[in-house]
């Protein structure tokens, strides 16, 4: 077993030397275009302009500053206009809009002109529009966020969250993955007594899951976590979790080396492969506060280095902190997130619970103890991490 880890370990150190030289050796290979064909795959409303990521040959962000065209997911679209490189950050060390798009896998944009539209009649984008339609009925913007995975919080509170270091519990990962599919296994159980069927029903759902949020990495993470831990349970096979996080890092690099540019991707794969290395110390703990404090310490800690590139800033109270939010979240919010969507008219009760979520953010943020950390080299974390990863 011990062989097994080192063989896992240098995998992960060698996909981590190819993504590097992947992303260095890239260069843009850009080429003015005048129109754009595909499938509409995601649709952003602001102010000033409508966004919405179109796939063909390759994905396209578009801009549309001026119609008022109503566009679905799945429509299939003809635009002309004109396409350019996205901006780099103009400030040394601050967020850098061209990495963030290709962490998705985008390399240009385009300013919209003229669109033809083709309505699509698939299914699965059909059930998607459904769903956001049932959320624009209900105008609640925890429900985007939780369910879709769409962040929509205000930003000012939202930056409250992220003061305080609870942030994560807003982006839908292994927390509310655990959740569902711990509900669905409890219905399902009462309906399928085969274990095997119910665990490939779930993972099936989970499939899909992935699809309606848009593909994000820590839903991809969690999902398939779950979904490799059932193929081997129905094979009778013992496989350590580890093992198994580590493949998926491992495939998602391959697949698409820019995860890398991609903060929630990073975020997720450190935290719950440390997480996973350090098991059976959380497990040492009986108690359900002091290993709820513990977790929230290792999560702290090993986020560090990824918050202070982004913040310059930590919070030293955020393990205590996560105290209080981590249950009121896991165990109240979130499940009554999902209960007020079914459920319309149990909405103004869930606004009670948004109301104590926001107001007590803003009061914790009084009583911050921030630490200001210069940059910090990404390499020695990265090297730092693989320690950990072949130390247990």
């Amino acid at each position: 077993m011990k062989k097994l880890k080192v063989i896992l370990f240098f995998s992960v150190v060698l996909v981590l030397i190819l993504t590097y030289i992947r992303i260095n050796k890239f260069k843009y290979n850009y080429k003015e275009v005048n129109n754009v064909e595909g499938i509409v795959t995601d649709i952003n409303y602001y102010d000033n302009k409508v966004s919405f990521i179109v796939k063909g040959k390759e994905k396209v962000l578009v801009n549309d500053y001026n119609s008022n065209t109503k566009i679905n997911l799945g429509d299939k679209v003809y635009i002309e206009g004109k396409s350019k490189l996205p901006n780099v950050n103009t400030n040394f060390n601050l967020f850098n809009y061209r990495k963030y798009l290709m962490s998705k896998k985008i390399f240009y944009t385009f300013d919209l002109e003229e669109i033809q539209i083709t309505k699509n009649d698939n299914l699965f984008y059909k059930i998607k529009n459904s769903l956001i339609d049932k959320l624009d009925s209900i105008n609640n913007n925890y429900l985007y966020t939780l369910i879709l995975a769409d962040n929509k919080i205000n930003d000012e509170i939202y930056l409250s969250y992220q003061t305080n270091g609870i942030s994560h519990l807003f982006a839908v990962s292994g927390m509310h993955i655990s959740l569902i599919t711990g509900v669905l296994f409890l219905l399902l159980n009462k309906v399928i007594k085969n274990k095997k069927i119910t665990s490939l029903f779930i993972s099936s759902f989970l499939i899909f899951y992935i699809f309606l949020t848009g593909f994000s990495a820590s839903v991809i993470r969690s999902s398939f976590m779950f979904i490799g831990i059932s193929i081997f349970k129905i094979f009778n096979l013992k496989v350590d979790s580890i093992y198994i996080i580590s493949i998926i890092f491992i495939i998602l690099l391959l697949v698409n080396p820019f995860y890398l540019y991609d903060i929630g991707f990073i975020y997720s794969f450190s935290i719950s492969i440390s997480l996973i290395l350090l098991t059976n110390y959380i497990n040492s703990y009986s108690n359900y506060f002091s290993k709820l404090f513990i977790i929230s310490l290792i999560s702290f800690l090993v986020s560090i280095p990824i918050t202070v590139n982004q913040n310059f800033e930590i919070n030293l109270l955020s393990p205590f902190v996560n105290m209080f939010f981590v249950p009121f979240v896991s165990f109240i919010f979130f499940p009554f997130a999902i209960i007020s969507m079914i459920i319309p008219s149990l909405l103004p009760v869930f606004n009670i619970l948004i109301f104590i979520l926001e107001k007590s953010s803003i009061i914790f943020t009084l009583f911050k103890i921030e630490l200001v950390i210069p940059h910090l080299n990404f390499i020695i974390f990265i090297l730092r991490f693989l320690y950990l990863h072949l130390r247990f």
